[in-house]
């Protein structure tokens, strides 16, 4: 789905280029913090970076990614820490490819099914049985949010 490129300018009149500009600044601030808590070396700086990553990735990226429903479109992180969106227009050059919602919810469902393997395979190694209890998709969510920040890809790219 290519999109209609449109002046710098254009942000200011139109809110959903807005938030797409507000969300690649988020994602980059969130990139910025994650490589500042892997860099750190002391544990004083490793937890304020932890702090300021958890705001933009937990609080801020989320709230932008709202807004952008609030207009009829929807804005991701793609795993090669690029910004995606379904609005028809961009103010900047983006390759196809990171703009495919189908192509990024398949990345996301193989990265689940990946999550609840992993999750079978160490109830399994903990308590012998091959049978994992059943457990919720919003569980499963929160897992795969929850993942630690040296397992995450690079988010801030752009």
């Amino acid at each position: 789905m290519s999109k209609e490129i449109v002046a710098m300018s254009e942000i200011a009149k139109d809110p959903c280029l807005e938030i797409i500009q507000l969300f690649r600044i988020a994602n980059k601030r969130c990139g910025e913090t994650r490589r500042q808590f892997n860099s750190a070396t002391d544990e004083n700086e490793r937890r304020q970076a932890e702090a300021e990553y958890k705001v933009w990735r937990y609080q801020k990226l989320p709230a932008f990614k709202a807004q952008a429903r609030e207009h009829d479109f929807e804005i991701w992180v793609n795993p090669n820490g690029k910004t995606g969106h379904t609005y028809s227009k961009d103010y900047k050059l983006t390759d196809d490819a990171d703009n495919d919602i189908e192509r990024f919810h398949l990345n996301l469902a193989g990265r689940r099914t990946t999550i609840q393997q992993r999750i079978d395979a160490a109830i399994e190694e903990e308590t012998g049985e091959v049978e994992p209890p059943e457990i919720e998709s919003a569980e499963i969510e929160t897992i795969e949010e929850s993942t630690s920040l040296e397992e995450e890809e690079d988010e801030g790219e752009e």
